[in-house]
């Protein structure tokens, strides 16, 4: 399993540098609520194409965070825990 997960804990400033060129199976990503990180991060994923065609995105966020997906991304699942909500998005333009 250990050559299977890879956890980067880095500022989403800091992980281009360790991700660009990659792509991944599964991202979660837990930012700090309501300053942006949600947006900034389903930017990044976008912009460098970290998702594998299967992957899937997992963001934790606040019930309240507003956010927008391109237009061939959706979110599949959402689990809500309280005021915190853990969204699965991926982009089905990819998926077979």
């Amino acid at each position: 399993m250990d050559d299977r997960l890879e956890i980067i804990p880095r500022k989403l400033s800091q992980l281009k540098n360790y991700i660009v060129g990659r792509q991944f199976d599964y991202i979660f990503s837990d930012p700090p609520y309501e300053n942006g990180f949600i947006q900034d991060t389903i930017d990044l994923v976008v912009t460098y194409d970290l998702l594998k065609p299967e992957g899937v995105l997992l963001l934790e966020h606040h019930k309240d965070e507003v956010f927008s997906l391109p237009e061939s991304w959706e979110c599949i699942k959402e689990q809500k825990f309280g005021y915190t909500i853990v969204s699965y998005f991926v982009n089905i333009a990819e998926r077979s």
